[in-house]
């Protein structure tokens, strides 16, 4: 690999991180579903959003954690392209980077776990057991269909991620080639 199209590549993963991180956040922020007060043990309109799920709760922070990390690191790349100097010069800045670039892929992919993990189980349950046995009840049919968008929803917002942690693993492994 040329040592000039290195860099433009770095900034290039970073940026389509970023983006693909920015668009996970949106949609895991936006998606919600409503229980109706008849079926809510708060007996009124219960609106259930990512903050009321842990699991979504860490998924969204590793997104926010992974946007500020890419906006730190977007202008070093892009310094590294327009400079043509590697950022880091010296062996054991070079290192440490590379060492905060795969802790950040660790955390990107411990977040894709736990969001694949919980929307799967909970798409099971809402399957197999909370509406095994409704029939044709309009009222839990709605529910039901908005409770699946919900966890589509969700498993959108996971992939994105997934694709963010597949960018980085490269960046990762063209940064570590590229410094022999």
């Amino acid at each position: 690999m040329a040592k000039k199209s290195v860099p433009i590549i770095i900034l290039i993963l970073r940026i389509l991180m970023f983006i693909l991180l920015l668009i996970s956040l949106v949609v895991l922020a936006t998606i919600k579903f409503t229980i109706p007060a008849d079926r809510s043990a708060t007996n009124q309109d219960t609106d259930v959003r990512f903050k009321d799920i842990y699991a979504y709760r860490y998924l969204l922070s590793v997104e926010v954690i992974g946007c500020a990390y890419m906006l730190l690191q977007i202008p070093f790349a892009a310094i590294s392209v327009a400079s043509g100097n590697k950022i880091g010069g010296s062996k054991l800045v070079s290192q440490f980077l590379i060492f905060t670039d795969i802790i950040v892929s660790l955390l990107f992919a411990s977040g894709v776990g736990a969001g694949f993990g919980y929307t799967v189980d909970e798409k099971h349950d809402v399957d197999a057991v909370a509406f095994k046995d409704v029939g044709n009840d309009p009222e839990y049919s709605k529910l039901h269909k908005d409770m699946d968008k919900y966890f589509d929803m969700a498993h959108i917002s996971t992939g994105f991620l997934l694709m963010a942690t597949v960018c980085m693993t490269v960046v990762t492994i063209v940064s570590v080639y590229s410094k022999k």
